[in-house]
């Protein structure tokens, strides 16, 4: 079976020409005969889409012999969109990656070429990336890991589970739970490689822009809207649950004999904005270090972004974390906690009443806080590891379930959050000018 390998991507065409000719201009059959049956492949609806009707791995096979050839971005991003057709992430990335170091490496010789300083043709198939039907969907629908029983994890089902998106009529997607469970007992090393395929894809794309910033001016280079945020929190995903299993394979932690960076001496004028932003060490392994990551989330949203309903819902989680089920349904439901009852035995089985098992829980040993935060992502960043802890260590808790709200809360303009929490009623009477 072909392989899309980012090694075999970029090896120069030969000692004289690193990057070839452009066979699209000169006319190559072959050429032009594999660009137009790989772009009749790529979908104009995904969810229609039938890759059983098509063979992708010959067209794959095919293209592989033309970039033995040719350097061109317009080959290696077609590879790239047929690899993610099936369901190949690290194919998809390498071709990508291999896209930004030809470039980099190779501007003025990587096809498509430039004529007088103008680059579009080359900037061009970049923004296709941007696609929802042949890239964007196929990202989000591709098996990131399996854990046997449990299934297979996409970043589709992730953004169902937290309420992001809906599931399509006939869509059966692992609820967040499950994903958590799928995410702490898939194969780790099968993991982080699915991680550093994403983490090559994000430098892939950050290195696309920059080169293209740099070479072309930045009125020319392409810029993508959709993609690199999708990637961004792909990998954020992936890296926070490798984290969690082993910290040292996280992406960004010290390496061992690594000394750590030079304090600032006192006096030193450098911006705070130019130094890394100030991340928690390691993961949240307790209650404590949980209401110390979600007090500094808290701290950015109510700084930052006072009008957002993270506010409260990150506050109610706050005042949640370390009661026992009783107090929570207290603060929660108070209008039904008293109601409340266990089932006991079998039959004929006996009930207790919640309020009459449930002590007051003891006081909260609560970490030392941690810096600011400065930025929405870092923010979001904690509101997962919170989330992931919670999931992993108390099922029962409904803390991930405030926390999933409050993300999706807070990436709502003000007439998105009036249809969010108003009744329909309401809105009705507003429509009508009421």
């Amino acid at each position: 079976m072909a392989t899309l390998a980012f090694d075999s991507l970029v090896e120069p065409v030969s000692a004289g020409s690193a990057c070839g000719p452009d066979l699209d201009a000169a006319g190559d059959a072959d050429f032009l005969g594999f660009a137009a049956t790989a772009e009749g492949m790529l979908p104009a609806s995904f969810f229609s889409f039938d890759p059983s009707a098509v063979d992708l791995g010959g067209a794959i096979a095919t293209g592989l012999g033309l970039v033995d050839r040719t350097k061109d971005v317009r080959l290696l991003l077609l590879l790239g969109k047929l690899a993610l057709l099936k369901r190949d992430v690290a194919g998809f990335s390498a071709c990508v990656a291999a896209a930004a170091r030809l470039m980099t490496d190779h501007w003025e010789e990587i096809n498509p070429r430039g004529e007088d300083g103008d680059f579009l043709m080359r900037m061009a198939p970049l923004y296709t990336l941007d696609d929802m039907a042949p890239v964007l969907l196929p990202l989000q629908y591709a098996p990131l890991v399996e854990a046997g029983r449990l299934g297979t994890l996409s970043f589709r089902a992730h953004l169902v589970a937290s309420g992001e998106v809906k599931a399509r009529d006939g869509e059966q997607m692992p609820d967040a739970g499950t994903i958590e469970r799928i995410l702490l007992e898939a194969d780790l090393g099968a993991l982080i490689a699915t991680r550093d395929a994403l983490a090559a894809l994000q430098g892939g794309l950050a290195g696309l822009r920059s080169v293209a910033v740099a070479m072309a001016g930045f009125e020319q280079a392409v810029r993508l809207e959709r993609l690199p945020p999708l990637v961004d929190r792909m990998l954020a995903l992936l890296d926070d649950a490798v984290g969690r299993r082993d910290p040292g394979a996280a992406l960004g932690a010290p390496v061992a004999g690594e000394a750590e960076p030079d304090a600032p001496e006192e006096g030193d004028d450098t911006p705070a904005s130019a130094a890394p932003a100030a991340r928690p060490a390691g993961r949240i392994n307790s209650q404590g270090e949980a209401a110390a990551a979600l007090a500094a989330a808290l701290g950015y949203f109510e700084r930052f972004e006072p009008s957002s309903p993270a506010i409260l819902l990150v506050r109610q989680a706050s005042q949640l974390i370390g009661k026992n089920l009783f107090e929570v349904m207290q603060i929660l439901v108070p209008g039904h906690a008293e109601a409340a009852r266990i089932h006991v035995g079998g039959e004929p089985a006996f009930t207790v009443a919640v309020s009459r098992l449930a002590a007051a829980s003891p006081p909260l040993d609560v970490a030392a806080a941690l810096p600011p935060i400065e930025t929405r992502q870092a923010a979001v960043g904690l509101l997962d590891q919170v989330a992931g802890y919670y999931r992993a260590a108390e099922p029962s808790s409904p803390i991930p379930l405030l926390i999933d709200r409050a993300k999706l809360l807070s990436s709502r303009d003000f007439a998105g959050l009036l249809k969010d929490i108003l009744p329909e009623a309401a809105l009705k009477t507003m429509k009508a000018g009421g």
